[in-house]
């Protein structure tokens, strides 16, 4: 903030324009942002913090979002249209103020309205606490979808928890994670609207009943709000704050169903893309409203379709019947019953087969009575998809095989997206002001128009703009690792980056193998020509999951040899960057060059990450997994750095008797590498302190590690040697942008709602000040 903050004076009562609470134009920003500092805050500028600031400005945009937040509800309470109701125990929004200016189309008047006051507002979007409500993928996801609801006026309503305390904070301490709590809420939430208490019929009797509303997503004219239920974290259980939010949506839906506005609509007012105890609340709802049981259940699997988000058995959630029956005695019994008719129905068309009818049973017999809820997803829903093509197959093969035998058209694929106005707009907005300036901007809410960069791929004077802009977004970055982490790197280095949750699937430890291989190259040979290379990891682990805490403390320790070895300290460097979040993914994917997709093919059920660095324009090297299959497809093999086994050569080895230290034996550099870690060479002698890593990898090797590193390291000399290309590389880079439109969430949200959710747009007309006080809404 700069010394002319003593320019701010407070509003005189009669500088309020005609609608000050929803104008756009500059001036009248300045004057709300001078209303809410002065009136609503009581600050004079003289005694103003950066915080104070902060929160003017973000009352100023809550003012305008909550316009069309009631000029939105308003269409829809008038038309009684069909509604989503978005349910998810994380909601990973990020930070709102940034986001919200561009979705609004007025982050150009109050960056210009800030500055004119004599405030830096880099600075003042800085001041935002991010809501940690979520691990990553599943929440990030559902702020996309909430964004891109908003976007194309879908009627929509998401529900989530409040959590006191979000994920952790990750400090990084003599190269080991350590988690620090979260206290995203020290200092308030502009965004955040009491609710007051009142009694929902079928509430838990210790179950907090406040509601906070927040206006989550916003568009030009439309908004949608996220309730967020408080919860006590130590006095419940989390299942418990689960099943609170997920009861409040069967009322509102049930009530318009017995009259009113509502009578007559389609039942099932309220849809579900995802998971978890929608079954069992129905039908408990539906019955206590007098219906029998054949009408509840099919309002239920009307109402609900299930989304799954994973391969892996860990992830599919299993409670034990024990707990489920002290913590939800009711809904164990109805879901006891919903498993005996479902499985009477079962046994009719697979008559005699007994073990098949265990393996669909909602209750998992072996080792051990659990309710399994992916199942109970299945039975009560109406329709069933994946979230990328691959993973849809193995869904239907695999995971799901025995339901999708029993519903053969139940199950499709509706592969993800991101939002660009977040992941292009906002964190790149040099880049989407060239891409504008080229084609316009309609591609911020039809991205496939992104398709008209394609003959300018090979244009000279269109290249130099696009690598200017990489540049600077390098520069930037680079900045940012130096405040953050200590460490000077190279601008001009490829800048290599793996950022997302710390798993063995997701192979980070693939990628710091090769970083050791590369490292004993240049050792051995200095004048190796290879380009100059920047290795920036980022992502929290678990806090029980030692083995990635571990890959963690790995990656640091490698780096501090490398980086201070002056014999390759210029040509590669080693980062870890602490604390991930979105605004860090802000950060890091305009910067980044190449992306690291390269999870054990078979294990990722999408990705979203892939898809934020190609809109960006870095080139992918990765497996066929998740999405990477569908980004490869878009973007043209020959724009894809692909290696490594396929899902089904996986699966192929693994019946054959997998020897992962085979590999080791017969490729002398890989046995050079796991030396290393294993003699202590990056542990100050400490031949301990990896062996766990290592013996996993020798011995084990679940996640096939050794058996892609030959063809990794290969593809990483592919790599290099595009690299130092620069008009091929560049090129490349524009392609991967240009055809990166599938990836948009607003295209996964259309199909959503044209083939599962049956919901169709609003148009939305904003509402005057006087409209809204003349009490239009009655």
């Amino acid at each position: 903030m700069n010394a002319l903050d003593t320019r701010v004076v407070p509003p005189s009562i009669q500088s309020h324009a005609e609608d000050g609470r929803t104008a756009l134009g500059k001036e009248a920003l300045k004057r709300a942002f001078l209303d809410n500092l002065f009136y609503v805050q009581g600050k004079f500028p003289a005694l103003a913090t950066r915080k104070d600031y902060y929160m003017a400005l973000a009352y100023v945009v809550r003012d305008r979002m909550l316009q069309r937040w009631i000029s939105t509800a308003a269409a829809y309470t008038r038309q009684g249209s069909r509604t989503v109701a978005y349910l998810s125990a994380e909601f990973l929004m990020g930070p709102h103020l940034g986001n919200n200016l561009i979705n609004l189309g007025i982050r150009d008047e109050v960056k210009q309205a800030m500055g004119e006051l004599g405030l830096d507002f880099d600075e003042l979007l800085a001041e935002e606490e991010e809501p940690g409500l979520g691990n990553g993928g599943l929440g990030r996801l559902a702020a996309c979808f909430l964004d891109s609801l908003a976007t194309l006026e879908i009627p929509t309503l998401g529900y989530g928890i409040r959590y006191e305390f979000g994920i952790f904070d990750q400090e990084i301490v003599d190269g080991w994670q350590v988690e620090r709590t979260d206290k995203w809420l020290r200092f308030g939430n502009p965004a955040r609207h009491g609710r007051h208490r009142h009694a929902l019929r079928y509430a838990h009797p210790r179950l907090p009943q406040q509601h906070r509303q927040h206006p989550a997503a916003v568009a030009r004219r439309s908004a949608g709000i996220l309730r967020l239920r408080g919860v006590q974290p130590r006095r419940l259980l989390r299942r418990s704050e689960q099943e609170g939010v997920l009861r409040e949506p069967h009322q509102g839906a049930l009530s318009q169903r017995r009259g009113g506005a509502g009578q007559g609509a389609a039942p099932g007012a309220a849809v579900l893309p995802g998971f978890l105890l929608a079954a069992g609340h129905a039908a408990h709802h539906a019955r206590a409203n007098g219906m029998d049981w054949d009408e509840a259940w099919d309002i239920t699997r009307q109402t609900f379709a299930y989304t799954n988000h994973t391969l892996l058995p860990e992830a599919l959630e299993r409670w034990p019947l024990g707990l489920f029956g002290r913590l939800l005695p009711r809904h164990l019994e109805i879901i006891l019953d919903i498993n005996a008719r479902f499985l009477d129905e079962a046994r009719i068309r697979f008559l005699g087969d007994e073990a098949r009818i265990a393996r669909l049973s909602l209750i998992d017999e072996s080792g051990g009575r659990h309710v399994r809820m992916a199942h109970l997803a299945c039975v009560g829903s109406h329709a069933i998809n994946g979230v990328a093509a691959l993973h849809t197959e193995l869904l239907k093969q695999d995971v799901l095989q025995d339901f999708h035998a029993l519903w053969p058209d139940k199950v499709s694929n509706k592969t993800n997206g991101v939002t660009p106005r977040r992941w292009v707009v906002l964190s790149n907005p040099k880049l989407s002001e060239l891409i504008t300036d080229a084609i316009g901007d309609g591609w911020i809410k039809d991205l496939e128009q992104l398709r008209k960069l394609e003959p300018l791929a090979a244009d000279a004077a269109f290249q130099a703009l696009w690598r200017n802009i990489k540049r600077a977004n390098k520069q930037h970055f680079a900045a940012f690792v130096r405040q953050r982490t200590g460490i000077a790197i190279d601008p001009e280095s490829l800048f290599d980056v793996q950022v997302k949750r710390i798993h063995e699937y997701k192979r980070q430890h693939l990628n710091i193998l090769h970083v050791i291989a590369l490292y004993c190259r240049l050792r051995a040979d200095p004048r190796l020509d290879v380009p100059p290379r920047t290795f920036i990891f980022g992502g929290k682990a678990a806090p029980g999951y030692h083995l990635a805490k571990l890959i963690i403390k790995l990656i640091n320790a490698v780096g501090d040899v490398v980086n201070r070895d002056p014999a390759v300290r210029d040509r590669i460097k080693v980062v870890f960057l602490p604390n991930y979040n979105v605004s860090n993914g802000q950060r890091v994917y305009p910067a980044a060059d190449l992306s690291e997709q390269i999870s054990t093919a078979g294990k990722e059920a999408s990705g979203t990450g892939n898809m934020k660095f190609s809109m960006n324009g870095a080139l992918t090297i990765g497996t066929l997994d998740g999405a990477n299959i569908e980004i490869r497809d878009e973007v043209g093999a020959e724009n894809f750095f692909l290696f490594g086994l396929t899902a089904a050569e996986v699966c192929a080895v693994k019946a054959h008797g997998y020897r992962p230290e085979d590999h080791v034996r017969t490729n002398p550099e890989l046995r050079e590498v796991i030396d290393l870690v294993r003699a202590g060479f990056f542990s100050r002698g400490d031949t301990a302190l990896f062996r766990p890593l290592v013996d996993g990898l020798l011995h084990h090797d679940p996640y096939l590690v050794l058996a892609d590193y030959q063809s990794y390291v290969d593809c990483q000399s592919e790599v290099s040697r595009a690299y130092v290309a620069p008009e091929h590389w560049t090129r490349m880079s524009i392609l991967n942008a240009a055809r990166s439109g599938k990836f948009s969430s607003d295209r996964t949200i259309r199909e959503y709602c044209e083939d599962i959710w049956r919901a169709k747009a609003v148009p939305i007309r904003l509402l005057t000040q006087d409209e809204v006080k003349a009490g239009i809404l009655q």
